[in-house]
């Protein structure tokens, strides 16, 4: 079978790395460092406001695994993600993973630490290099009493000074915490040096109307750009225009212009340059959606020798529960509309998301491209019911094989034990006898971490614990 790209670009990598000291390597790999870099904005954005953290810890469908898959003549394993949660079933570790054509290897991981508050503390980065993880950066949290982020240190690895200091952000706020403030200094070594200052101004929607962004030049803080935003009567974004500061002016440069329908949707967005004292068109994104509010239709345009011309659109249909089930993107090629890439969705009974099937154009007909599975757990944790009065011990954990299960206050009549992998799949379902303190062989388990599952009655599961073999 034809060895995917994939698989040969991770055997070049660790080839490479088996070659390198650790003092040697002082940062990521490009590749890797912009997933952090994604990973970061995407993490902060789902716990920017209070409200968001508590619907995430409150949500009992825990992702955790995902498998892709692409075709080369056949299907290929590609890459894997594990995702692991604490009692608050917040994310606290992600493992990526590549397969070489005969295993899984490690691959990159995350680890995110919280405080009290369930405010994250610490980010931080991990490759896989030499059958141990090294950590390359992390990122360190701060908060004010209101919970808002009011600090940021990016560090760095350094095999001779451990952990050294790139840059810090630090964030001021309003008595409405609104950000007003970003102030980013960076370290050369020895002292701390201004880089760059936001400020952001609101108007009486609190909304934000402008958006200033100086640099540290000569010892004096110097304005560069600045983005200036309107809001209809809904409290909309209809206009943003972003202005460079000439030394004495404040100059045009581009600006979008935006269009909602009755129900809030964005409808058109049009991009236009500053050229020759006048705004001029450069592109153009339309949107249609359904009598649900879905999303049906997005199509680009640009603007050539005075007239809009098509060239790709995106078009969604959905299921009776309103989950999208198809995705179809197509280009616009010698005035005609030709397929590019679909794919389709299918949910658990959970209405979770559970497959993704991928197909190409290719040549006149639909080729297979690409799939990806997600695996869930129900995490109940201990709030209620039987759950209250289970207690539950395993060691050691982790182990070669062999562990105890040592269970107090614990009605052990029709219970079973199951072991599950990181993948949801069930590996070993047992009778627990009687005792309290009974052993769980799994010799013969590869190495890796699995899930140590509970179940009596009509209580399932009634614990997940995760334990790991040597």
């Amino acid at each position: 079978m034809k060895q995917s790209k994939r698989s040969l670009w991770l055997g070049l990598c660790l080839l490479f790395f088996s070659f390198q000291s650790i003092a040697q390597l002082s940062e990521l790999p490009p590749e890797l460092l912009q997933k952090y870099n994604e990973f970061l904005e995407e993490f902060k954005d789902q716990h920017t406001a209070q409200e968001e953290r508590a619907q995430f810890r409150d949500d009992d469908d825990l992702l955790i695994a995902t498998r892709t898959d692409n075709y080369i003549n056949d299907w290929e394993h590609v890459d894997s993600v594990e995702f692991y949660y604490n009692d608050n079933n917040l994310e606290i570790e992600r493992i990526g993973k590549l397969y070489n054509g005969v295993d899984w290897v490690n691959w990159y991981k995350i680890v995110i630490g919280y405080d009290e508050e369930d405010n994250y503390t610490l980010i931080a980065f991990e490759n896989w290099i030499d059958e141990e993880w090294i950590r390359f950066n992390q990122d360190v949290f701060e908060y004010d009493d209101n919970n808002n982020r009011i600090l940021e240190y990016r560090q760095n690895l350094d095999s001779l000074e451990g952990w050294v200091n790139e840059f810090r952000i630090q964030l001021d706020y309003n008595s409405n915490d609104n950000l007003v403030s970003r102030f980013r200094q960076d370290f050369d070594g020895t002292d701390w040096i201004n880089n760059s200052l936001d400020s952001v101004f609101y108007n009486a929607n609190e909304n934000r109307s402008i958006y200033l962004f100086k640099s540290w030049e000569l010892n004096d803080w110097v304005p560069i750009k600045r983005r200036v935003s309107e809001y209809d009567i809904d409290n909309n974004n209809i206009e943003w225009i972003f202005q460079n500061w000439n030394g004495t002016d404040w100059g045009n440069d581009v600006q979008y212009l935006r269009d909602f329908d009755a129900n809030g949707n964005r409808i058109v967005d049009l991009f236009q340059r500053w050229i020759n004292n006048e705004w001029v068109n450069q592109s153009k994104s339309l949107a249609n959606y359904d009598s649900n509010n879905n999303w049906t239709l997005y199509e680009r345009q640009s603007w050539i020798d005075e007239e809009w011309l098509p060239f790709v659109r995106d078009s969604f249909e959905y299921n009776i529960e309103n989950q999208r089930a198809r995705g179809l993107v197509q280009r616009f090629i010698n005035g005609v509309w030709e397929n590019d890439t679909e794919g389709f969705y299918e949910y658990n009974e959970d209405d979770n998301l559970s497959f993704y099937f991928g197909n190409k154009w290719v040549g006149m007909e639909w080729g297979l491209d690409t799939r990806t599975y997600y695996y869930y757990r129900v995490v109940t944790g201990l709030e209620e019911g039987y759950l209250a009065e289970t207690k539950v011990n395993v060691f050691p954990n982790p182990s070669n094989g062999l562990f105890t299960l040592e269970l107090k206050e614990v009605n052990l009549k029709d219970t079973k034990i199951e072991v599950y992998n990181t993948l949801g799949q069930l590996l070993l379902s047992q009778e627990a006898s009687e005792e309290n303190n009974q052993m769980l062989n799994l010799n013969g388990f590869s190495k890796g971490n699995y899930f140590l599952r509970f179940k009596t009655g009509s209580q399932e599961p009634t614990k997940a614990i995760q334990i790991s073999i040597q």
